[in-house]
């Protein structure tokens, strides 16, 4: 599988996207999904047809937690599609019959779970924002999210998420901060650290060093001039 748009973890699809992924557009062994199509409702009977926007058909990656979790409910399904009057459609996510779940009903799949665990309501698009949200204060950069996302535009991408950015911007400077600081305590040319006694020790008798006189032309001089009748030191 391949693709010029490459997501991180955290997959932020939208709910005809992961309606609409089948099996043979996720490989777990590389730990990447392919979304080329989503499922969406029209005069009460389910389609299928293209993403959102071009930019929409990207390529997410998948982390261990996610593949590990999507193996599991594989073994499943297959389980399930033994029984007697169920059918392998080769969509991820289906129901008792196998047949793919329509948005609506992966909706109110989400909100009877959150209702179970006692969660504030929660939209299943909500999800999509708290990956991109999520992403970017682990610092993702914004590109990278906008992939994930499948934005057209990396300004509707800074745009939706303006409130996440300064924080990230504030831990960046930090970061660029610390980074500046270890490299001025390493040793020139190596990658060991100076030890501060050391250091200490090499400033303390440098400040106690006699200033240095020298012969040169007054004007010259960038130390104080020698006065006349006594001896360089």
């Amino acid at each position: 599988m391949s693709s010029d748009r490459l997501g991180t973890p955290g997959e932020g699809l939208r709910r005809g996207e992961a309606g609409g992924l089948r099996w043979c557009d996720v490989d777990l062994d590389d730990g990447v999904a392919v979304i080329t199509q989503q499922l969406q409702q029209y005069d009460g009977h389910m389609v299928t047809c293209p993403p959102k926007t071009s930019h929409s058909a990207r390529v997410i990656a998948l982390d261990h937690t996610t593949v590990a979790a999507l193996r599991r409910h594989r073994l499943r399904q297959q389980a399930e599609q033994r029984q007697p009057g169920h059918r392998d459609s080769g969509y991820v996510f289906t129901g008792l019959g196998g047949d793919p779940l329509a948005p609506d009903r992966l909706t109110r799949h989400f909100r009877a779970l959150t209702q179970a665990a006692g969660l504030p309501p929660i939209r299943l698009h909500d999800l999509r924002h708290g990956a991109a949200t999520l992403a970017l204060a682990a610092g993702v950069e914004l590109k990278v999210v906008q992939d994930m996302m499948g934005h057209a535009s990396i300004v509707l991408t800074a745009d939706t998420y303006t409130s996440v950015l300064p924080e990230v911007a504030r831990t960046a400077a930090e970061q660029v901060a610390s980074l500046i600081l270890k490299a001025g305590r390493l040793i020139p040319g190596t990658r060991r650290t100076r030890r501060a006694s050391h250091t200490r020790r090499k400033r303390q008798a440098h400040d106690a060093a006699p200033a240095r006189l020298t012969l040169a032309h007054p004007a010259r001089q960038i130390t104080r001039p020698r006065r006349p009748g006594t001896s360089p030191a």
